[in-house]
């Protein structure tokens, strides 16, 4: 496993290997900042030469390049810990599903409308069949003050990325998102759409299992 090794044991997915399950036969949308250089990159050539990048999508930049150089690579990195597969360096925990990308954020500002990007994504990811929806994005704080949503919107119903990420669920997507990084900010809560009870939210750990001292609370 590389450099994967820690993270997989620690979900007991060597198991889940072990045992032939690698996600033959599982779709998974990953909404995102971006993918730079994901489509030049050796870790992700088995997707590419197998059909398994079934859809690509940048809702950001309507004729934009989700691989492009200038746009972020957290989706890059993301989907590294599911689809890379390269022995030796690093291998994900699901290296035999198919990948849906797709760019919702625009990593240079922080503007409600990403929230309404999200939607659309999302929409996007249900309507090609996506079982699982996996996102790290986040939203509480905006560049504009007068976009900010109080903490008493973050009850898994008021947001719009929540009640997106609600709509997904409830027609079958499994949903799991990152917790977030803001713990020890003004901000130290997850966000939406984190918010979502009937979702997976994911907070951080070291090499330990130990709760990082930036995971979101």
């Amino acid at each position: 496993y590389g450099f994967a090794r820690s993270q997989i044991m620690q979900v007991n997915g060597n198991a889940l290997h072990e045992a032939g399950l690698t996600g033959e036969g599982v779709m998974i949308a990953v909404i995102d900042a971006g993918f730079k250089n994901v489509n030049e990159m050796q870790a992700f050539t088995h997707l590419y030469e197998s059909g398994r990048i079934v859809y690509e999508l940048d809702v950001v930049d309507i004729d934009g390049d989700i691989y492009a150089y200038n746009v972020s690579d957290h989706g890059t990195s993301v989907l590294s810990t599911m689809g890379a597969y390269q022995p030796g360096l690093f291998i994900g925990t699901a290296p035999d599903a198919e990948y849906a990308l797709i760019r919702t954020e625009d990593s240079d500002t922080e503007y409600l409308v990403e929230e309404y990007n999200f939607l659309i994504g999302a929409e996007a990811a249900d309507s090609i069949g996506a079982d699982v929806v996996n996102t790290s994005l986040g939203y509480s704080t905006f560049d504009d003050p007068s976009m900010e949503q109080p903490y008493s919107d973050m009850d898994g119903n008021t947001a719009i990325s929540s009640i997106a990420a609600k709509m997904m669920i409830e027609r079958g997507v499994h949903f799991v998102t990152s917790a977030g990084n803001s713990n020890g900010s003004e901000w130290p809560w997850v966000g939406t759409p984190s918010d979502v009870v009937e979702g997976l939210t994911i907070g951080a750990v070291d090499a330990n299992g130990n709760i990082a001292y930036f995971s979101s609370i």
